[in-house]
């Protein structure tokens, strides 16, 4: 049975696609701190950024969720919850200093 070009450059692809899948199989099953990173520039001025957290439904959120993915990375980064009136249920938020709920209609 012959090869022809065009399935030779499929077999390729698709070889291809499943090294590509399992090396970032592999890069995801590491541990977070055994992954090389370069140095913060940041982190000595201090924090540049403030995530601004605006839109979300009231009464079923991942906010919580979302502020502590964001303080896992650094800690000392500003978030700030933004809302029309005080939610309910209230949000769970961690009381660290730089997390603020800041409500847009008292």
């Amino acid at each position: 049975m012959r090869l022809t070009r065009c399935q030779a450059a499929l077999a390729a692809a698709i070889t291809l696609n499943l090294l590509v899948l399992f090396y970032v199989s592999w890069l995801q099953h590491q541990p977070r701190n055994s992954r090389a990173r370069g140095p913060r520039r940041a982190s000595a001025a201090g924090p540049r950024v403030t995530v601004l957290v605006r839109e979300f439904e009231a009464f079923d959120n991942a906010v919580p969720e979302l502020v502590d993915s964001f303080l896992q990375q650094d800690p000392a980064q500003p978030v700030v919850v933004a809302a029309d009136t005080l939610p309910y249920p209230p949000l769970a938020l961690p009381r660290i200093p730089n997390v603020r709920l800041a409500l847009l209609q008292p």
